[in-house]
Order: C-alpha cells, then sequence, then structure tokens
C-alpha cells in the first residue's frame, strides 16, 4: 500500500524568462501568492544561440568546392585515361581509338572531385562565421527558481505559466 507524500517535502521548479523585467514581475506575483521570499531566487545564466548553416561559410565553400573539386577531378580522370592508353596516339589520332574509360574517366573524376572537394569544404567553412554577420550569438535567461513543498510548487509552475515563462519541473543542480 502506497503512503501519501508529505507536503513538507521540499521540491523545486524554475521558469525561464529571455526578459529580466518579466522574471522580476513573476518574482513579486509569487510572493504576492504567499511563497517565502526566502525560497524564490532569481539567477542569471549566459547560453550560445544554436548557430544557423546560413550564419557560416558553409555554403560559398560548398559552391566553390563543386567547382574545384569537379575541375581537378576532371584533370585526374583525364590524366587516368591517357596513362591507361599509354598515352597513345596524343593529338587528333586519339579521336580515332576513344574508348569507354577515355569517357568514363574524366567524369568520374569529375563527379568525385565535386563531391569530394565541396563536402570537405562546407564542412570546415560551418565553423567559419559569415563576415557580415554579428559575433555576439550570446544571450541571457532570467530563472525563477522556487524551492518549496509540493503546494509551492504548483502555485508556482502556475504563476510562472501565467507570466509567459517556460516552466521546467526538475532541479537544475
Amino acid at each position: 500500500m502506497s503512503q501519501p507524500q508529505s507536503s513538507s517535502k521540499l521540491n523545486s521548479t524554475w521558469g525561464k524568462f529571455s526578459i529580466k523585467q518579466a522574471a522580476q514581475d513573476t518574482q513579486n506575483k509569487l510572493q504576492g501568492a504567499g511563497i517565502d521570499p526566502q525560497k524564490i531566487t532569481i539567477e542569471t545564466e549566459d547560453f550560445l544561440n544554436p548557430v544557423k548553416l546560413e550564419d557560416t561559410e558553409a555554403i560559398a565553400n560548398l559552391k566553390s568546392g563543386a567547382i574545384t573539386g569537379g575541375v581537378f577531378g576532371a584533370l585526374i580522370g583525364l590524366s587516368i585515361s591517357l596513362i591507361s592508353t599509354n598515352f597513345a596516339d596524343l593529338g587528333l589520332e586519339a579521336l580515332k581509338n576513344f574508348q569507354a574509360i577515355n569517357y568514363f574517366a574524366p567524369i568520374m573524376g569529375a563527379i568525385i572531385g565535386a563531391a569530394g572537394i565541396s563536402l570537405i569544404l562546407s564542412l570546415s567553412g560551418a565553423n567559419i562565421m559569415q563576415r557580415n554577420r554579428e559575433s555576439g550569438f550570446t544571450s541571457k535567461r532570467h530563472l525563477v527558481v522556487v524551492k518549496g513543498t509540493a503546494e509551492d510548487v504548483a502555485l508556482s509552475q502556475q504563476i510562472i505559466a501565467q507570466q509567459g515563462g517556460v516552466v521546467e519541473e526538475a532541479d537544475r543542480r
């Protein structure tokens, strides 16, 4: 048989706000609702906004990598086709004895080179911010933390939600 939970057990909840004034207003409302001011704290934390692909050099590097890789891949494929034919009949005579490898190697080299080099350059460019973008991607969150009984936590969660905060149920520590 399960025992009912004691209301004297301390629980906690917290709400996230992007504006400090909203967190302070929530603190005042919580105090007005009868929650002990010593059980309510406001904390500020810095967090990094996620970096968007558009804010990096990845797309620009992808384009230039595809062109560069395609050109170099085609040249390597052409070299492979010439090596496979022992450089026979260079010049216009080569057109008479052109085999499938002579078409296939430069095309496949261009495709593989374009894909490979563009992938490498786009991955390396994903860590580089664009020059015209702001570098300050840090922001602040204001946390209203309430520690108290289960009734205090339930009331706090209602008030935090009414004030536009994001309610989290677990203690962060």
